[in-house]
């Protein structure tokens, strides 16, 4: 039970996955990985910030509420405006 057994073990576990990157260069591997990486990053703090403005709004008094409400409505009918169809 030498190192070339255990070297081999490991070819034998690791090698199906090493075909999935055949002919793949290594940078656009490293380009995918950092995306996923960006995009996590991205989907948790959009959660957060969600979750920040629920609590934001929740604990907001009526006339706030009315006031929010009705800039909303005023930023959705000035897009509908401005883009195109």
């Amino acid at each position: 039970m030498g190192l070339e057994t255990v070297v081999e073990t490991f070819r034998s576990i690791v090698g199906p996955f090493m075909k999935l990157f055949e002919g793949v260069s290594p940078a656009s591997t490293a380009a995918a990985i950092g995306l996923i990486i960006l995009l996590f990053m991205a989907g948790f703090y959009a959660i957060y910030g969600l979750v920040k403005l629920g609590k934001l709004v929740w604990n907001l008094r009526v006339k706030s509420v009315t006031v929010g409400l009705t800039l909303l409505g005023i930023t959705l009918i000035a897009l509908a405006i401005l883009l195109p169809y």
